[in-house]
């Protein structure tokens, strides 16, 4: 059990504790999740997000990214429920929300003035619980919201929201000073993973190793935790089940493949075996 600021293991029994019941009347429309993601060039990280997202249990996906890049999304992943952004798209996104149970902004959004501002008035605006990753981070300032929010930063994220000084502490602090400072659960990506709420409790990853040190693995988490948000999970939970089967999944595949070539795309295949493993 974790404890106000000393980090506490989080295993494969706690993970089998944290995964949300599925419902035996469950309908595709009972976890629905809103990704805002998606650019000219990193179209692959919302594709590896969505991706990621129903293989973790998400009955339907609904992408919304540039109009331009909308038949191409259709055509790689074709479950996935697209949506042209509009020349309004806060509102659009917003209307969008009502319908959705979580949502993940960031994956492959690019860095323009524009996608920062919606970013930010997404973070405040959003009445669902949110996962904030990637290009969703940056820029970002602590704000009032209307759900759970999730921050899922590497050290140079971390350091991009809590300034130059913000791992002298050492990764626990760093984590928990930032759940503290945008009142948020904080996920700080790395050997160890951990994950922060802003009460002091401080949880480490038992799972993962550098096989997962892979273009769009990120990109998987970020889905995979925005799916059991839209399961049920709270905030706290998904955030430390998600790094858990998702530091297991690249585990597994290590193990069968020497520890070396992992895709993206593997990893997020391989997520239903490990949901299999804890929830059998």
């Amino acid at each position: 059990m974790d404890t106000q600021g000393s980090p506490s293991s989080f295993g494969q029994a706690d993970a089998a504790k944290a995964l949300p019941v599925r419902a035996p009347d469950a309908h595709k429309r009972k976890a629905v999740l809103l990704l805002v993601a998606g650019s000219t060039q990193y179209l692959g990280a919302a594709l590896l997000c969505a991706r990621a997202a129903y293989r973790s249990g998400a009955g339907l996906v609904r992408l919304a990214l540039p109009s331009a890049l909308a038949p191409a999304a259709m055509q790689a992943l074709p479950e996935l429920v697209v949506h042209s952004l509009s020349e309004d798209p806060l509102a659009q996104l917003l209307e969008l929300s009502h319908g959705a149970h979580a949502a993940v902004v960031g994956p492959g959004l690019g860095r323009s003035d524009g996608t920062q501002a919606l970013a930010a008035a997404l973070w405040s605006g959003l009445p669902v619980p949110t996962v904030f990753d990637a290009d969703g981070l940056h820029g970002l300032r602590p704000a009032a919201f209307a759900a759970p929010r999730v921050l899922t930063p590497h050290e140079g994220e971390l350091l991009g929201l809590m300034g130059p000084r913000g791992l002298d502490a050492g990764r626990p602090a760093a984590a928990l000073a930032l759940a503290e400072a945008f009142q948020s659960v904080a996920l700080l990506k790395g050997p160890g993973t951990l994950v922060a709420r802003p009460d002091g409790r401080v949880s480490v990853n038992s799972t993962g190793s550098a096989v997962l040190a892979s273009a769009g693995t990120g990109d998987v988490l970020s889905g995979l935790i925005g799916a059991l948000m839209a399961q049920g999970a709270d905030a706290y939970d998904a955030a430390r089940l998600g790094a858990w089967v998702h530091g297991r999944a690249g585990d597994r595949w290590a193990s069968a493949n020497a520890g070396r070539g992992l895709l993206a795309g593997d990893l997020a295949d391989g997520l239903p075996a490990v949901l299999h493993e804890i929830g059998a």
